[in-house]
């Protein structure tokens, strides 16, 4: 698949040549135009002689054969459709369904195999993501009898070739017509909702006018006899089927189209056809029928089923006392509708279906790592997927998405649910999840999501729930380290436990965070680290030294080791301190811990505790380095990158994820964990050295290059491809 031209599966009723009709026509043609445009398009169509067992088995097993090489299914027919599309190989796929007219209510069925049919057709089109119609009149069939949302229905009419059906030399005789009378002529599948009796009865009354009907069908012998009762057989000619390359010349040789129906009248188009070849039409107002003569005022137009109304309009065509539209203005007519310009519409429609549609859960709208993550990647996701972000809360996070026009839903979490940091629910928490997840499957059909992907540990917990509830598969973010140190091994277990019944992919920030995730058997296994936003800064602003540490005020984020380091590496002079983060999770006494200690430590005065910034590239504008110096290993350490990227030197902790990011003496320093005097010791030596402080710098941002956005937007949307083509977990 490319992004302009998804592979398309059309499942039609049977070829065109085998079965002549408006809707293996538009398959044959919609098909040809886009192939010609360089789209892959691939159409399931069923001998109709086939018993209807081995027809649907037929259908079904293509379908499963195509599967994995389709992007849209456009389902035509659907019955040959029902089984693939809703319980079958292409359940999962993006799917447009082409309505060309009811297909359960234009037999003779009995009442019980009508609403069978019915229950058939509304599966597929309420599965459809959007549903194209021939006209206004088949738009509101859809609405009011199948219950489609009628915000999912496209009025597109058909195209005509006009290329082949143009004006061009009569020969009447041999086409075993007459050459010195009128000719009236009837393209039409002979059933009783085309009108042909009608046709038949009026004929009577329009003396000299003789009748060309071409088609089969089951009413062939009935019009035959009806004609003779008539008195009219003398003057019907029935062709029959009449090779596809030879309608063209019937159109010339005919005076006047007539198209009777009295039912389930899409568009017609035979309409199109005599048009564009000159011929003026005459038509029931029925259906899609006036549609069709639009664009000629309606001049054709007569009431359905009413034998003296039309051979009184075509009385007047044929004697001139009110003449149908000429040559010229009957082409003209059909000027802009070809199939080329059908295709083009169509292109739009199934690009826009095969767009994923991705719903990311988080639980929080508070700026922490997991969320500045999500804001950085999330205009660039949102240019090739259909993008929804479901929040636990409201806050600045949402209110930055939607000003970035990503759609948000707030799904307020179950307060126990909310509470606690990474370490999950608060006690008890979990008596809320199952109706959380009950809620949040709903909003996922409403969405009518084709991958849920859980952006934190805490939301996986509902997501996963929720996406097998839907239907729909999970992709897991594990940017939390499955470890001790960092998760109760209790939790752990859970987790992977949940992730390895539930998730089709796991998406890895570093490969430490991987590392702790194993064995989960999860389908799809990807280590994309988050992409960052940051600006560059250009140079240092001047004033001192200036030493940051960018995160949130925890305590195992190393606030207080920070402060020791600096205390110890510049015990008096001008250096600065400045500690930049909020404590969102309830740590709000650690703010007051890292003061005292600040204070006990006599550098308080040198120690700026700024608090949650938005401006961190302006913040940055006058530090000299930025420290992560966490106490438990970062799964992957944002700031590092942002630090690198603003280029800025770095000092990190030589363990998880920032060991990865960050090549020591080359692009930044790395000193033991947990250990003040080793970082303090860095922090000298930078002070000391403004070449080595600069030379780091420069290759930090070199080296950040290769976490922008794009790159994981770019990673996420292969992993969803993929997970589409899969069956639930």
């Amino acid at each position: 698949m490319t992004a302009s031209r998804p592979a398309v599966l059309a499942i039609g009723m049977g070829e065109l040549a085998d079965q002549p009709g408006g809707l293996n026509r538009y398959v044959a043609e919609t098909g040809r135009a886009l192939r010609r445009q360089g789209w892959a398009v691939r159409t399931v169509t069923v001998p109709p002689s086939a018993p209807l067992a081995a027809r649907l088995v037929s259908a079904a097993r293509v379908a499963a054969r195509s599967a994995a090489a389709t992007d849209v299914v456009a389902v035509h027919f659907a019955l040959y459709a029902w089984w693939p599309v809703v319980a079958g190989a292409l359940r999962r796929h993006p799917l447009v369904a082409h309505v060309h007219g009811p297909w359960a209510d234009e037999g003779d069925d009995r009442a019980s195999a009508r609403r069978l049919k019915r229950a058939v057709e509304r599966a597929v089109y309420r599965r459809a993501l959007r549903v194209v119609v021939l006209s206004d009149a088949v738009r509101d069939v859809v609405v009011a009898g199948y219950g489609v949302d009628p915000a999912r229905v496209l009025v597109l009419p058909p195209g005509v070739d006009r290329d082949r059906f143009a004006p061009g030399p009569v020969d009447r005789a041999a086409l075993g017509l007459p050459g010195d009378v009128p000719v009236v002529l009837a393209v039409r599948r002979l059933v009783p909702r085309m009108g042909l009796p009608v046709l038949v009865d009026a004929l009577a009354d329009v003396p000299g006018a003789h009748l060309a009907v071409v088609g089969d069908g089951p009413e062939r012998a009935a019009l035959e006899q009806r004609a003779a009762r008539r008195g009219v057989a003398a003057r019907t000619t029935f062709a029959g089927r009449v090779a596809d390359d030879d309608l063209v010349r019937w159109y010339r040789a005919a005076d006047v189209t007539v198209v009777p129906s009295v039912a389930h009248e899409g568009w017609g188009l035979v309409v199109d056809e005599s048009l564009a070849t000159g011929t003026p039409v005459v038509a029931s107002r029925h259906g899609g029928l006036p549609a069709a003569l639009a664009g000629l005022g309606g001049a054709g137009l007569v009431p359905p089923g009413d034998p003296a109304a039309l051979a009184a309009r075509l009385r007047e065509a044929l004697d001139g006392t009110r003449p149908l539209p000429a040559t010229e203005a009957c082409r003209d007519s059909t000027a802009g509708r070809d199939w080329a310009a059908v295709a083009a519409r169509l292109e739009r429609v199934y690009r826009a279906v095969a767009r994923p549609r991705v719903v990311v859960v988080g639980h929080c709208a508070r700026p922490s790592g997991a969320e500045l993550a999500l804001l950085a990647l999330a205009p660039h996701l949102a240019g090739a997927v259909e993008l929804t972000v479901v929040l636990g809360e409201d806050g600045p996070v949402a209110e930055r998405l939607r000003a970035a026009g990503v759609a948000v839903d707030v799904l307020a979490l179950p307060p126990g649910l909310a509470a606690g940091g990474r370490h999950g629910a608060a006690a008890g928490g979990l008596v809320g999840l199952p109706g959380y997840a009950l809620r949040l499957a709903a909003l996922l059909r409403r969405r009518r999501a084709t991958v849920v992907h859980a952006w934190t540990l805490k939301a996986g917990l509902a997501a996963g729930p929720a996406a097998r509830l839907a239907g729909v598969p999970l992709v897991q973010s594990a940017r939390d380290r499955l470890a001790p140190d960092y998760l109760p091994g209790r939790r752990a277990a859970v987790v992977r436990r949940a992730t390895d019944r539930l998730a089709a992919a796991v998406v890895a920030n570093s490969a430490t965070t991987l590392a702790t995730w194993r064995p989960v058997r999860a389908r799809g296994w990807v280590v994309a680290s988050p992409g960052v936003v940051r600006e560059e800064v250009d140079r240092r602003r001047g004033g001192p030294f200036t030493v940051a540490c960018l995160s949130r005020l925890s305590p195992w984020k190393g606030q207080d080791l920070a402060v020791r380091a600096f205390a110890e590496a510049f015990p008096a002079g001008t250096a600065r301190l400045r500690l930049l983060g909020d404590a969102w999770f309830g740590e709000d006494a650690w703010r007051e811990e890292v003061v005292a200690l600040a204070a006990s430590l006599g550098v308080h005065d040198r120690v700026d505790l700024v608090g949650h910034r938005d401006d961190v590239a302006e913040q940055l504008a006058d530090v000299d380095v930025v420290v992560a110096c966490s106490t438990v290993p970062e799964p992957f350490g944002q700031v590092v990158v942002d630090a690198m990227t603003a280029g800025r030197a770095v000092v990190a902790a030589a363990e998880g994820g920032p060991a990865e990011t960050v090549t020591d003496g080359v692009d930044g320093l790395l000193v033991p964990p947990r250990d003040a005097q080793a970082l303090a010791a860095a922090l000298r030596r930078l002070h000391d050295d403004p070449a080595l402080r600069s030379r780091l710098a420069e290759q930090g941002r070199a080296s950040a290059a290769g976490y922008r956005p794009e790159a994981l937007a770019a990673a996420l949307l292969d992993v969803y491809r993929a997970v589409t083509r899969e069956a639930p977990p």
